[in-house]
C-alpha cells in the first residue's frame, strides 16, 4: 500500500504551483494591459470590456506594413471587406454578416460615416477618404457585434 506522505504532498503540491507559476508571465508581455474606451464609452482593461474587441498596435501596423485602414482590419475575425469599390474607389467594411452600412467608423471619438444623399451624385462611401494616414494612427479598436445603444443605429455590426 502506498500512501501519501506529508512529504511526497508537499512536492506535489509544489510541483503544481511551480509550473502555474512559471508561465504565467507568458500570458502578458512585460506586464503591460491593453486599455479601451470604445466599447463601454469609459476607460478599462481589454479583458474586462463587455464586447469582443481586437486592438491593432500602432506595432502591429508598422511591422506588417499596411497600407490602408482597410489593409489594417481585413486580417480581424468578423470583417468581410469584399472586393468590390464605390464610385469613390473605396472598399467598406462588413462585419458579422451585415453590410458597411451598419459598421460605424470613428476617429477619436468622431463620427465618420456620412449614410444617406448627402454627397451629389449619390458619391456615398466617403468615411474612408477621411482617414489620416496609418504612421499617425496610435492604435485602431474594432468592436465585433452591436453597439448600438452607445452609437446608434449604424454601428449594429460593429464599431472600427
Amino acid at each position: 500500500m502506498n500512501h501519501l506522505t506529508p512529504a511526497k504532498l508537499a512536492l506535489v503540491i509544489g510541483a503544481t504551483l511551480c509550473g502555474k507559476a512559471l508561465a504565467d508571465p507568458a500570458n502578458i508581455p512585460d506586464g503591460i494591459e491593453r486599455i479601451v474606451v470604445t466599447a463601454s464609452g469609459f476607460e478599462q482593461k481589454l479583458t474586462e470590456a463587455p464586447a469582443s474587441i481586437s486592438v491593432i498596435t500602432q506595432e502591429e501596423i508598422r511591422q506588417r506594413s499596411f497600407t490602408s485602414l482597410l489593409d489594417a482590419v481585413k486580417y480581424q475575425e468578423g470583417i468581410d471587406i469584399g472586393t468590390t469599390r464605390d464610385k469613390t474607389g473605396q472598399g467598406s467594411v462588413s462585419m458579422r454578416g451585415l453590410t458597411g452600412e451598419y459598421t460605424l467608423l470613428l476617429i477619436d471619438g468622431r463620427r465618420q460615416n456620412n449614410h444617406g444623399d448627402i454627397y451629389p451624385n449619390n458619391f456615398g462611401g466617403n468615411a474612408f477618404n477621411h482617414v489620416p494616414p496609418l504612421a499617425v494612427i496610435d492604435r485602431i479598436e474594432v468592436i465585433r457585434g452591436p453597439a448600438s445603444t452607445l452609437y446608434g443605429a449604424d454601428a449594429l455590426g460593429g464599431v472600427i
